[in-house]
Parts: structure tokens; C-alpha cells; sequence
């Protein structure tokens, strides 16, 4: 019987592979294997980011919009690029089952994110009127997401057979642990997965934020 590793790589290969039974799986390996590190990023995945630092993979780009009391909801026009990347852009810290489902249920290609009072105020402030503002993206960057997460899983588990650690069955021997907490490109991999934000980011999460269009 091949081992968890390449079992696990194989679901992570398949498009119809459920992304959760993915990621217990993947926890299965980091705990057996003593990465805490790894852990942490899983849970982070199944239940979401909290008040923990968010991935640069899950930043999303809309369109800002304001709802005019005769017009409808009408874009927002920015003076500066600074000031629109602040506004229109976010990282969704919701749990994957979340984006998952919201992804699936959506009968548009389109989202709204309602921006949360004080993030509303402010941009209100802004730009010079008060009313209710939000953030309009597609779809599709919720499945980049979704996307994402299991090529991270692949990858790792790629990375673990090149150094030798395969498992048997469910099961790894004394030295594929020894090699999983030495080598430096195991213990540290989840650093791949946060990069060097220089825009001005809009923190706002929310699931009950999110919407069809």
C-alpha cells in the first residue's frame, strides 16, 4: 500500500478532490511529523485567520461602490493610487469551507463585501460624502483561492518525497521524522506562503459580509 504522502499527493491532483478531507489529511502528516508550524497554517485554512497574519494568496481586488439615494450603487472614483489600493483591496480571512460554499452557491459571477461601520465611516470621510459603501469582486478569485490552497498542499507533499519521506500506510519510520524536523526547506515552508505586502490593505473578513451580487 503507497504511503500517506503519495496518497496524498494524488488527491491533491485530482479537480474533484474535496479540499478539507485535503487538509485533515495534510495535518494528519504534519502532526505525525512534528511540524507545528504546518499545523498552524492548516487550522488557519480550516477555520479561518482570526486576528492571525493573513496570506498575501488570499488578497482580493473589487471595485468600490456607494449607494446613491437616486441612482443605485455607483463606483467610486479615487484621486490617488494609494487611496484605491487601500480601498479595493482585502484579505478574506474566512475558513475554506466558507469560500467554498460561497463560491459554490453564488448564482452570479459577481460578490459583495459590505464594509463593516467604522471601515465604512472612514471611507466615507474620505471621499467627502456619508453613505453605505461596498466591494464588488468576482468569483473567480475566491476559486484562486480555493486554488491556491491545494497547490500549496501539492507542493509540499512533493517537497516531502524528495527528501525521503514517504510514510508507510499511515505510519513514519524514526529517520523520515528526523529528516522532516532538520531540513530547513520542511520546517520552514510555510513562509512561501506570505509575501511583502507594499500596498495598503483594507482588513475586513467577515463572512456574513460576503454576498451574491
Amino acid at each position: 500500500m503507497n504511503g500517506i504522502v503519495l496518497e496524498l499527493q494524488k488527491e491533491a491532483m485530482d479537480k474533484k478532490a474535496d479540499i478539507e478531507s485535503l487538509l485533515r489529511k495534510s495535518y494528519v502528516i504534519a502532526r505525525k511529523l512534528k511540524l507545528p508550524e504546518f499545523q498552524e497554517w492548516i487550522q488557519c485554512e480550516q477555520e479561518g485567520y482570526g486576528k492571525k497574519e493573513v496570506p498575501e494568496y488570499r488578497m482580493i481586488q473589487g471595485q468600490l461602490k456607494a449607494l446613491n439615494p437616486v441612482r443605485g450603487w455607483i463606483p467610486v472614483v479615487m484621486d490617488s493610487a494609494v487611496a484605491e489600493s487601500a480601498f479595493t483591496k482585502t484579505k478574506l480571512q474566512n475558513s475554506v469551507s466558507e469560500l467554498y460554499d460561497l463560491y459554490q452557491n453564488a448564482e452570479s459571477s459577481m460578490l459583495v463585501m459590505n464594509l463593516p461601520a467604522e471601515r465604512n465611516k472612514h471611507v466615507a470621510k474620505c471621499c467627502g460624502f456619508n453613505t453605505q459603501f461596498r466591494l464588488e469582486f468576482g468569483k473567480n478569485q475566491i476559486y484562486s483561492i480555493l486554488s491556491r490552497v491545494k497547490n500549496n498542499i501539492l507542493d509540499w507533499a512533493l517537497t516531502l518525497e524528495e527528501s525521503g519521506i514517504v510514510g508507510r500506510d499511515y505510519s513514519f519510520s524514526e529517520e523520515e521524522k528526523k529528516i522532516a524536523q532538520e531540513k530547513t526547506e520542511i520546517t520552514n515552508y510555510i513562509t512561501n506562503f506570505w509575501g511583502t505586502a507594499t500596498d495598503v490593505q483594507m482588513q475586513q473578513g467577515n463572512v456574513d459580509s460576503l454576498q451574491d451580487k
